[in-house]
């Protein structure tokens, strides 16, 4: 009886061996197809990159794109991924999806994005013994140029707009950026729930929002000052919030008081003039950012020269106008 169960022991062994010997080889051989299918695949995809960016490369060097509007760089050669920039000598990266965001876009094709803005920022950011807020952060640019060449971030950043909250997630994470001062949150004069309104096409990631009564979406908002309950020195604030900046500062008030921060801050024909009429009681003084001369021209309270339509332009509010970040572009 013992011998018989070795035997068919053995012949068991035996039949399961061959079988698994043979779907072993199968498996081999499948895997090798599709490997070659891959690997062939995979280089067909960095074949057609490669020559995408070159011809990308040639446009810009046979070309000036300073002028072009986003309906024009949006039909210019382009490719999906992760696109590498540099600001001053420094090499920072950003996804761009099917032209979905127009700051990488803008930035490869002009060589520059609001570039007197950021480069007031990065000067700005540069105080790594204060916090910086970066008020309506929408992919990042401003939290990612503010912390280049520091191992620190220092740079609170506020977006209420899951999508473009879960892009700058993205990209700050690319550019090695710890996540933990980001926030889904809308900044404004009030701590609560508000209506948010933003329109999404589907040639780009998503277009301005901003906290409106008929907004589509619903946000969580919260006042800077809350942000601050450890009282620590706040550097600079960059605001961009479609014409809810008035209601940032309101909610800001101790902050300003008490550290007189740099405030970068977009204005337009509706909000403009009780900006500046707040901050003037503070001790500010104004400058219109003028990016593409990379100058700051003067602006008092009640400036009539500048023409503020529904689009916004940058502002500079500071109480140290002589500072040699400042002088150096008047």
């Amino acid at each position: 009886m013992v011998l018989v169960q070795r035997k068919c022991s053995k012949y068991l062994v035996q039949v399961h061996s061959n079988f698994w010997t043979k779907q072993t080889r199968e498996l081999e051989k499948s895997y090798t197809e599709n490997y070659k299918k891959i690997r062939k695949g995979k280089f067909m995809y960095l074949d057609t990159v490669e020559k995408t960016l070159n011809t990308m490369i040639n446009q810009k060097k046979d070309k000036d794109y300073i002028d072009y509007n986003l309906n024009q760089l949006i039909n210019l050669t382009s490719y999906s991924g992760v696109w590498e920039l540099k600001f001053r000598d420094n090499l920072f990266k950003m996804i761009n999806i099917y032209n979905d965001d127009f700051v990488p876009l803008k930035y490869f094709w002009k060589d520059r994005y609001e570039q007197l803005s950021l480069n007031l920022w990065f000067e700005f950011t540069r105080d790594i013994n204060a916090l910086h807020f970066d008020v309506g952060s929408h992919t990042g640019v401003y939290t990612i140029i503010g912390n280049l060449n520091k191992k620190v971030n220092n740079i609170v950043s506020l977006e209420p707009y899951y999508i473009n909250f879960s892009r700058m997630l993205s990209n700050l994470k690319l550019n090695n950026i710890n996540l933990d001062n980001s926030f889904l949150l809308a900044a404004s004069n009030e701590t609560g729930v508000a209506k948010f309104k933003t329109l999404t096409h589907i040639r780009q990631h998503t277009s301005g929002g901003s906290i409106q009564k008929d907004g589509n979406h619903s946000v969580q908002k919260i006042r800077l000052d809350e942000m601050n309950k450890g009282n620590k020195k706040i550097g600079s604030i960059k605001i961009d919030t479609e014409g809810h900046e008035f209601e940032v500062l309101l909610g800001s008030g101790n902050i300003i008081k008490n550290f007189n921060p740099d405030i970068i801050f977009e204005i337009n024909k509706a909000c403009a003039q009780n900006c500046l009429n707040y901050l003037s009681e503070f001790g500010y003084s104004f400058f219109i950012v003028d990016d593409r001369n990379n100058k700051l021209i003067p602006l008092t309270k009640n400036n009539n020269t500048v023409k503020l339509g529904k689009e916004g332009i940058n502002c500079l509010a500071t109480v140290s106008p002589d500072k040699k970040t400042i002088k150096r572009y008047i």
